[in-house]
């Protein structure tokens, strides 16, 4: 067993607070002490939270509240992150590698794909067409446990930011080259994002390889 692993599971099913069935459709996500979101939404007057469905909700105990899941919700967790400066329009270094981690009695992973998000950090706006390379296919395993490593071998990014200058050493700490990646689950059936989760290192968009530092070459 990977002791790492298995925290980050447990870590994804708790969040920080009380938070009622009601708060849940209200603010329409669950965010998880793992750093991980789950979608929350009505569908066929069921609660699903992430990639499972709420059999009981609001059960109080002495720090909070439960809510019974009918199977454990799909975890995002981080096995290796890309470097923090990349060059624009080459593939990430190191590639990103997540695993996925489903478990027994949770919906088919075969209307599941694992895709990959761009947000510009000074404004948290999402960057359409953004990225070549960002969308993978999970295995479908029906009825089973399972732990999948996803690699994204050819991730890059094709946006061009704002800052980027011909001349070197020009603009190099402008925030507008600065980017977050995120990870999504992408439900292919309800063509809906139920789950997702941060690259913590942020990334800083160079124009070329000269301009990185050594280190991350």
């Amino acid at each position: 067993p990977n002791p790492v692993l298995i925290r980050q599971v447990l870590l994804a099913h708790i969040c920080s607070g009380v938070h009622m069935r009601s708060d849940l459709v209200a603010k329409r996500t669950a965010v998880a002490l793992a750093g991980q979101t789950h979608a929350a939404a009505l569908e066929g007057g069921e609660m699903h939270v992430g990639t499972a469905r709420v059999l009981r909700a609001d059960l109080p105990f002495d720090s909070g509240v439960i809510h019974e899941l009918g199977s454990v919700m799909a975890v995002l967790h981080f096995a290796r992150e890309a470097h923090e400066e990349q060059v624009w329009k080459k593939s990430l270094q190191p590639a990103p590698r997540l695993v996925v981690v489903t478990a027994a009695g949770a919906a088919t992973t075969s209307d599941y794909e694992l895709h990959g998000c761009l947000l510009h950090a000074a404004t948290g706006q999402l960057l359409p067409d953004a990225l070549r390379g960002h969308v993978r296919s999970l295995q479908p395993r029906l009825h089973q446990s399972q732990v999948q490593q996803v690699t994204f071998s050819d991730l890059c990014v094709m946006t061009k930011p704002p800052s980027l200058q011909r001349r070197r050493g020009a603009g190099l700490d402008d925030g507008a080259n600065r980017y977050r990646l995120l990870f999504s689950l992408w439900n292919s059936s309800t063509l809906s994002y139920v789950s997702w989760q941060h690259m913590p290192t942020p990334l800083l968009i160079r124009n070329s390889f000269h301009m990185l530092p050594p280190e991350e070459k």
